[in-house]
């Protein structure tokens, strides 16, 4: 699933597949390029279009009969050649339809490709969106710098458009700053701090914001994540810092923490999300799921970065083409190619 909820059952389906293969058992894998690259925004597996499509390979193919089929949407910034969706499946035993099988479930993908659409939020239009929702918190995705996509966390687009409202807004927002947390600990707890805080690991997409703020807290950023697919496991964002400005709350950490999506990470610095009118969240989708008991508001912030879902706009150079939504054209399905024939 995606936002992944079933990741350790998952885990116990390929290890079965590893086991039979380890154990010498004969295996067909067949390959389906796709010419497609999907925002995380637009995959879940359990809206339309995706849904339709994940629906239809789970029902094409058996898995009690020894066939696993996958579907690969492929990490959509990657910049080199070839990069593209794929439908891939695993086969022990003879099957013969299963190439025109993969190519009914393509197929679908492939003519649905204009439905997976985002409604973006420009960021002069942000604060009017937030006003006009009644049900808070709103949770405002900042896809475009979320850590678990490859970005460095420092990205201050957000925190410039939602600082102008921090006396009127509850608001909670994370942030990597090495040099800004060094700069709190020096002044220490309850003081001011004043500077430019923010892009300085990556300076391309966005400048260093100019803040003064006090000093909340201070910790060593560890905390232990209650999200199903890390449920236990303890993170570190490094020593951190809460800046507090008029209402607004900011986790200013020194390294970029993995997971980005679990509530965890603001309650462990002493902020309920609960409690907020805004939360920003470094996250495409994933956080919806660990979210969903706080708000189901979603906003879905469109500003340049490394991880921007809004993928026609990003600046590729080396990427295959033509690939869609870059480009829009007729394609026409291949024959699927067999990987590898043979024991294990």
């Amino acid at each position: 699933t995606y936002p992944h909820a079933d990741q350790r059952e998952t885990g116990r389906r390929a290890a079965s597949i590893l086991r039979r293969l380890f154990a010498g058992e004969r295996a067909v894998r067949f390959y389906l390029p796709v010419p497609m690259l999907l925002s995380a925004e637009a995959s879940s597996t359990s809206e339309e279009p995706m849904r339709g499509v994940i629906e239809q390979l789970s029902t094409q193919f058996n898995e009690s009969q020894g066939i696993y089929a996958s579907l690969f949407c492929v990490q959509p910034w990657l910049d080199f050649v070839p990069v593209g969706g794929s439908v891939v499946v695993t086969q022990f035993g003879e099957d013969d339809s299963t190439p025109a099988k993969m190519k009914a479930v393509a197929k679908l993908l492939w003519e649905g490709r204009h439905g997976f659409r985002v409604p973006w939020v420009q960021p002069e239009c942000l604060l009017d969106c937030i006003r006009r929702i009644s049900s808070r918190p709103v949770l405002v995705s900042e896809a475009y710098d979320a850590p678990p996509a490859g970005a460095a966390g420092d990205h201050t687009g957000f925190l410039a458009t939602v600082l102008p409202e921090a006396e009127n807004f509850k608001c909670c927002a994370y942030l990597v700053d090495p040099k800004f947390v060094m700069r709190a600990q020096a002044a220490g707890r309850n003081a001011t701090v004043e500077g430019e805080i923010g892009a300085q690991t990556d300076p391309r997409f966005s400048r260093p914001l100019p803040i003064c703020a006090t000093v909340e807290s201070l910790s060593d950023g560890t905390f232990t994540a209650k999200t199903a697919s890390a449920h236990g496991r303890q993170f570190s964002m490094g020593p951190t810092a809460v800046l507090a400005l008029g209402k607004m709350r900011i986790v200013v950490s020194s390294k970029a923490v993995m997971l980005t999506v679990d509530p965890e990470l603001y309650r462990s610095q002493g902020i309920e999300p609960s409690g907020m009118d805004i939360v920003g969240v470094k996250s495409a989708l994933q956080f919806r799921f660990c979210y969903e008991e706080i708000s189901r508001s979603v906003l879905n912030l469109d500003l340049p970065g490394a991880a921007r879902g809004r993928l026609e706009a990003m600046p590729f150079e080396k990427i295959n083409r033509p690939i869609f939504p870059l480009n829009d054209f007729e394609w026409t399905i291949p024959e699927p190619v067999c990987l590898r024939t043979g024991q294990g």
